[in-house]
């Protein structure tokens, strides 16, 4: 494999046929997938290359003996993370179902001290348009806000008691969608 930093977002790797059996590539796209990850984690030891997997497409060389596969990546530093403490369950549904409807997925849950509920986020700001008003509207709703690198929340890991480790803000806005589609009216 030769791998080629393209631009700060981008890389490029040149397979051969035998290289793209063992990173199991075929002609569908959803086999990329793995592959894109592992050529990330190759160009990390050997370019010193920074960033997630965005979006990865191949182009076949035109020998036929091979690939081009380029790998457009966001850099990982520009993430932001978010710790939004709660002191309702209500509140703490509401901020979710907000950063849900602005894009966003992802995060954890934790039940803390107190009976805080402790929602941690990731974010990269250019991600999502919406998200920068949904962390300030969800800020709003919850008694504590901070962002940055926080020692707090390696504390909740270790003694809060886990809700949802992943996905957090998509599990519990769509759990909670059916009820207020019947109830909010």
């Amino acid at each position: 494999m030769e791998l080629k930093r393209i631009s700060d977002r981008q890389i490029e790797a040149v397979l051969s046929d035998e290289e793209m059996d063992e990173l199991g590539i075929t002609d569908d796209p959803d086999s990329y997938d793995d592959a894109a990850e592992a050529i990330i984690a190759a160009a990390r030891c050997e370019l010193g290359f920074k960033g997630t997997r965005q979006s990865a497409r191949t182009e076949l060389s035109l020998t036929g003996n091979g690939c081009v596969m380029r790998i457009n990546v966001r850099d990982t530093d520009n993430n932001e993370d978010c710790l939004f403490l709660f002191d309702s369950v209500s509140r703490m549904i509401a901020a979710c179902r907000l950063l849900d409807s602005a894009g966003y997925s992802g995060g954890s849950l934790y039940l803390a001290d107190g009976g805080l509920y402790c929602l941690s986020i990731t974010a990269d700001a250019g991600t999502f348009d919406g998200i920068p008003y949904a962390f300030i509207s969800a800020s709003e709703m919850c008694c504590r806000f901070f962002t940055g690198k926080m020692p707090y929340m390696y504390y909740i890991k270790e003694h809060g008691e886990p809700v949802f480790t992943k996905n957090a803000v998509n599990r519990i806005a769509n759990s909670t969608k059916e009820w207020y589609n019947k109830h909010d009216k």
